[in-house]
């Protein structure tokens, strides 16, 4: 996830190729007699709720969101898609698996590598395209071919551009040329179309050269929007200038929510938009409090996660999506603290209180905590969420009701009581 944010394209401009760090003594931990019966007693219960990550990868959201009409194609104009299933959990694992991969030591193995059969890119072995790829150079593209997908997504990897700001940004572009608002002269005389595997091929390749058209993609989705007016900013599916990943906005209002409140806006690993293990019975999927407190809650845990350097699936899988007793008894038992709950969760609210006052020294304020205008007033189309949408209104009462919770003032802008509570005076 280092990709996105520009944080890679910081570097290069530094002419940071990369950094290396180098150590010879092993690490230990305080108590591995309680870390050991910790784990053994987290292990069954992730096993289990990780068994799809492990045989298919996250590829299984495809089916997932394409079942609950979430699945964002042809730049969000649908939340469905007729040709997911070329690019389905199921297609990939009989038809281009080649073995599993997994950072050291990791239980789950997530990761694949696959293998084009057949076809332009035939004995192309890649990693296997995560979700966000298969949604944001597939469907939001509308090239569900799982061999151009892969060679996609090498091309990205190599050239080290972020799969989910190019996938979103080449969809508005398209979507822009389409209605007229992006002319020929722009696009050199290239038609712009969806469903069209080597022209995005080509326009990725441009864009990593700055050539053309390419050194307007560069910029991403949202400076190209203000070269081009008003109504192209009606079809950007980004917030704070980062593009949305593959999980709804208008479909979940947790996500909504989250993006909206995100420091970094568009990402989906500032809050957590993993509930499919809440009930459907639950007043969560109802109640807008409830939902903006969960928000809170996942913020607060990605950014302990994220001190901890710890794996997403891993960890909210094995240990819970929300901060608790598991994963003080983990620090404790690597650490030799004596923290308790109410430690942890001050310290995921201080890093994001803290992460809010930069932003906000940076001109960040209740006006940049919005969603795309087409997730809060284009209803979904088709399917089973049609109808779908965020409003504005009821996003003002979430984004209050937030604040509140968190201590900041009306413009969202914690407040000085809130800073010296935290420590951050």
């Amino acid at each position: 996830m280092a990709g996105r944010g520009g944080i890679g394209s910081v570097l290069g401009s530094k002419k940071v190729k990369a950094v290396v760090v180098q150590g010879k003594k092993k690490t230990a931990v305080a108590d591995s007699v309680e870390l050991g019966n910790l784990l053994r007693e987290c292990a069954e219960p992730m096993k289990k709720k990780t068994q799809g990550l492990s045989g298919f990868g996250t590829p299984i959201l495809v089916n997932l969101y394409q079942s609950q009409g979430a699945l964002g194609t042809r730049n969000l104009q649908q939340e469905v898609n007729a040709s997911w299933e070329a690019i389905s959990a199921e297609r990939f694992k009989d038809h281009h698996f080649v073995k599993h991969s997994a950072c050291a030591q990791c239980p789950v193995a997530c990761g694949k590598v696959s293998e084009v059969k057949e076809g332009e890119f035939a004995g192309l072995r890649w990693k296997m395209p995560e979700y966000e790829t298969l949604f944001a150079l597939g469907t939001m593209t509308d090239n569900c071919d799982p061999g151009f997908i892969i060679a996609a997504n090498r091309v990205c990897d190599l050239l080290g551009m972020d799969t989910i700001s190019m996938g979103v940004t080449l969809s508005f572009a398209i979507e822009c040329y389409e209605r007229g608002i992006l002319g020929s002269k722009d696009t050199e005389g290239i038609p712009l179309r969806f469903g069209d595997p080597g022209l995005v091929l080509n326009l990725i390749q441009k864009t990593a050269k700055g050539e053309g058209l390419g050194s307007l993609l560069a910029e991403g989705s949202f400076r190209l929007a203000d070269r081009l007016g008003p109504e192209a900013k009606k079809l950007l599916y980004g917030v704070k200038g980062l593009e949305i990943p593959g999980h709804s906005a208008r479909v979940y209002p947790i996500n909504g929510i989250g993006y909206a409140t995100n420091t970094r806006g568009g990402s989906h690993h500032d809050h957590r938009p993993t509930f499919r293990a809440i009930p459907p019975d639950d007043p969560l999927h109802r109640d807008l409090n409830l939902q903006t407190e969960f928000v809170i809650n996942t913020q607060n845990f990605s950014a302990v996660g994220d001190s901890l350097t710890q794996c997403r699936f891993v960890t909210e899988q094995g240990f819970g999506i929300r901060l608790g007793s598991n994963h003080v008894r983990l620090i404790n038992a690597v650490t030799g603290w004596q923290m308790e709950l109410q430690d942890l969760e001050r310290i995921g609210e201080r890093i994001v209180t803290l992460e809010r006052a930069f932003n906000c020294r940076e001109g960040i304020s209740r006006k940049e905590d919005v969603l795309p205008y087409r997730v809060t007033h284009e209803p979904v189309q088709e399917g089973v969420t049609k109808g779908k949408l965020f409003p504005v209104e009821k996003l003002e009462k979430a984004l209050s009701y937030y604040y509140s919770k968190r201590g900041w003032d009306k413009d969202g802008i914690p407040t000085p009581e809130t800073m010296r509570k935290l420590g951050l005076t």
